[in-house]
């Protein structure tokens, strides 16, 4: 064996370990995620829903009201159309709970009972659930498996949920359930007026009054719509990850060679591996590369499977996972011009 091929095999060596810790650790995370059960009853509970946007998605008789919030032109200093008419339909409401969401949101039958059934045995103030993805445009399906493979591995709700991180919050307007005594407690969104997207900021309220927040998997009881093409996914992506990072060029120099690492060299591995035994089928090196490279996209596409429970894209793009890893790369990039703007 030379020196170039020792070097060669070390290298193989170490991005398998690098991609079995990313593989196991998005696995572990992604299985310890909370979610509620749907349970299939639709009773109607004590929740006030605005709903941002436009009319209801399945709510309309499982909650105690049901108020359509649009934005408004006419509001008093400081606050924005969305905030002002949202704190304003809050104020009005007399339900125990109140639930943010919006209309491109989904929700099946018994969807809310669940929901607040989940919050009280939680015991928490706030809770927030990442839904099910739906996946229409080429760009969600080639992209989201690969960012939501990325997040488990980052795996940001476990800061989210621990208590004693008291400056880390995660929320989603598609599903932010909170107590009504909490929300007036906070002055709902008073000190959030001048904010468009004041989602995140809420949370982070709630958590550092000291009161429980809970973040977890909404897939059983509702369905967050697609239809972003390209453009649309990439700045949505792009405001969310320059808000959590900060737009920090070592930060994302770190993820975005982390991504290609785990979601595009081992393809790039099996391929040079399999030409190289075609032009030189005794090769040991050739055979090593190809190997390790089957092994390595064996176990990324088998983590990507598990996690595509949280969307809606066909088994079928698969084969299309390195191409979804370059697009993810592209947004950490734009990203970088993202830092603090909203998402």
């Amino acid at each position: 064996m030379t020196a170039a091929e020792a070097l060669l095999f070390m290298l193989l060596g170490a991005v398998s370990v690098l991609v079995a810790g990313y593989v196991l650790r998005a696995l572990a995370a992604a299985r310890s995620v909370s979610e509620p059960a749907l349970e299939g009853r639709v009773e109607k509970v004590s929740v006030d829903v605005l709903m941002i946007g436009g009319a209801a998605a399945g709510l309309e008789r499982q909650g105690k009201s049901l108020t359509v919030v649009q934005p408004v032109a006419a509001v008093p200093p400081g606050w924005t159309s969305r905030t002002w008419p949202l704190q304003q339909a809050a104020a009005a409401a007399r339900g125990e709970w109140l639930l943010l969401t919006t209309s491109t949101t989904a929700w099946r039958a018994g969807a809310l009972s669940a929901l607040v059934r989940f919050a009280r045995t939680r015991q928490a103030a706030l809770v927030t659930l990442f839904g099910c993805q739906e996946a229409t445009t080429l760009a969600e399906r080639l992209a989201l498996p690969v960012l939501l493979l990325g997040l488990a591995a980052a795996n940001p709700l476990a800061a989210a949920n621990a208590p004693d991180r008291t400056n880390v919050a995660l929320a989603f307007p598609e599903c932010l359930l909170i107590r009504r005594d909490v929300w007036e407690a906070i002055g709902g969104l008073q000190l959030l007026k001048g904010r468009d997207e004041p989602w995140f900021e809420l949370a982070c309220l709630v958590k550092a009054s000291g009161r429980p927040i809970v973040v977890g998997s909404g897939r059983l009881l509702f369905t967050a719509a697609g239809g972003r093409r390209w453009p649309a996914l990439s700045d949505r992506w792009a405001r969310l990850f320059g808000r959590v990072g900060g737009g920090r060029l070592g930060v994302v120099a770190a993820a975005a060679a982390i991504v290609l690492t785990v979601n595009v060299l081992p393809f790039g591995w099996l391929l040079i591996g399999g030409i190289g035994l075609l032009l030189n089928p005794a090769s040991i090196l050739w055979t090593m590369c190809g190997a390790i490279g089957l092994a390595q996209t064996a176990a990324v596409l088998a983590a990507r499977r598990w996690i595509e429970r949280l969307t809606t894209v066909p088994p079928l793009f698969l084969i299309t996972h390195p191409l979804g890893g370059l697009m993810v790369v592209a947004i950490l990039l734009a990203s970088l011009s993202r830092g603090g703007s909203e998402r």
